[in-house]
């Protein structure tokens, strides 16, 4: 629901459904894939203040494909996590694989974000919460059952950049 919900139905603003993040993506420099050099401008897009504390959030084709990408000296910008429990990273960055995202070679997709989500997004509980006692007479056990309410919104569209595949020609 974060990256693509509707805030009408879901209480969720996804992120890329929000016309603000949408309409400042940037779009990959090649039809229909995505280079190193894509990721590189995408960090660029968000202001200094921003960089500390951004991830990449990505596709799991994306995430496959970033691990083969190199600089000009042959120097992999893939570095695997030298503890166990910590992301990859990607040009010093984290590396988040979402399952979620788009496939990374379909145009008009969005397979990348790059962003800083504490600055950007906002997670609220909704006011109430619903507890109800629910019994199996047969067992003579009871079970309780809490229900919260929760939704998200896009609160800075400056701490979030996306990444577009360009279309085919």
């Amino acid at each position: 629901k974060i990256l693509k919900g509707v805030y009408a139905t879901d209480k969720f603003e996804g992120i890329t459904v929000n016309t603000t993040v949408a309409a400042a993506a940037l779009e990959t420099a090649t039809a229909l894939t995505v280079i190193a050099d894509d990721l590189l401008d995408l960090e660029t897009k968000l202001k200094p203040q921003y960089r500390g504390g951004a991830k990449y959030y990505v596709s799991t084709s994306l995430y496959a494909l970033m691990k083969k990408f190199k600089d000009e000296q042959g120097q992999y910008l893939w570095q695997q996590p030298l503890t166990a429990g910590t992301p990859a990273t990607f040009n010093g960055y984290p590396v988040i694989e979402c399952t979620d995202m788009d496939v990374a070679t379909t145009a008009g997709k969005f397979p990348c974000i790059f962003a800083n989500l504490n600055k950007g997004y906002a997670l609220f509980e909704r006011m109430g919460m619903e507890t109800e006692m629910d019994r199996l007479a047969s067992t003579r056990i009871w079970n309780t059952i809490t229900r919260m309410r929760i939704g998200g919104k896009v609160k800075n569209p400056k701490a979030i950049a996306l990444l577009k595949v360009k279309a085919g020609a």
